[in-house]
């Protein structure tokens, strides 16, 4: 059983779940986009440049001429005094060292607050190392998934593969194999295997936190995904 999982995970866990044509948004008017996350999407380290992969995608999208609102409870970084450029939304819905569980119950206050989102970006499972995999991870995401869909039941998800080729073997198969069987014709749920060509070392600050190489890097794979969603013919 447990050669059998690892083989599928191998085989399956890479891959991007297909975006069906009947999920595009129209780019005219605004595309509201929530980023859900950890320190990876909240950003804002005095001391780095730790602008997320927030500030160019939402450069890339402004670029397709996409009007893009980045929507969220949340406008700060890990300092307050972090400064963003003036042409950025910065809100969000990152956490500097959550849990999954935590973003989960965190979210349970904040979405009811917030517009309905056509798409969810979802960055979490960096602070679940060392736990069990489906208590930890996969089913506190199975819940924000359901909180999204109770506010848009045609919300399209995109769900991070945080990087760790081999240490986080087990996490990337089991949440690709819940985004494949919770995915929906109206409501997709993308997986980005980001694992792949990420380099630690080159990536990020300090192991964790991308710096702008990382930032860009990450940018570009969401938007690979994003594109097909928003740009319609």
């Amino acid at each position: 059983m447990k050669f059998s999982v690892i083989f599928l995970s191998l085989i399956f866990c890479c891959v991007s779940l297909p975006t069906n044509a009947n999920s595009k948004i129209s780019k005219q008017s605004p595309v509201k986009i929530l980023c859900i996350g950890d320190s990876i999407t909240q950003g804002g380290n005095i001391n780095d440049n730790e602008y997320t992969y927030r500030l160019p995608l939402y450069r890339l999208l402004q670029q397709k001429g996409v009007n893009v609102d980045f929507i969220g409870t949340r406008t700060h970084g890990l300092n307050d005094h972090f400064h963003w450029p003036g042409d950025f939304k910065p809100n969000h819905e990152g956490f500097y060292g959550a849990t999954t569980d935590f973003v989960r119950n965190a979210l349970k206050d904040d979405l009811p607050k917030l517009q309905e989102p056509d798409i969810a970006i979802i960055d979490l499972g960096s602070n679940d190392r060392g736990k069990a995999v489906e208590a930890a991870v996969i089913n506190p995401l199975t819940d924000i998934i359901s909180q999204l869909r109770a506010r848009n039941p045609r919300v399209k998800i995109l769900i991070i593969q945080i990087p760790g080729t081999f240490q986080n073997l087990g996490l990337h198969f089991w949440t690709w194999r819940m985004a494949h069987e919770l995915s929906q014709t109206e409501s997709p749920i993308i997986t980005i295997p980001l694992y792949f060509g990420w380099d630690t070392k080159g990536d990020t600050f300090d192991g964790a936190h991308p710096n702008i190489k990382g930032q860009n890097k990450m940018a570009t794979a969401i938007f690979s995904e994003l594109e097909p969603i928003l740009l319609t013919k």
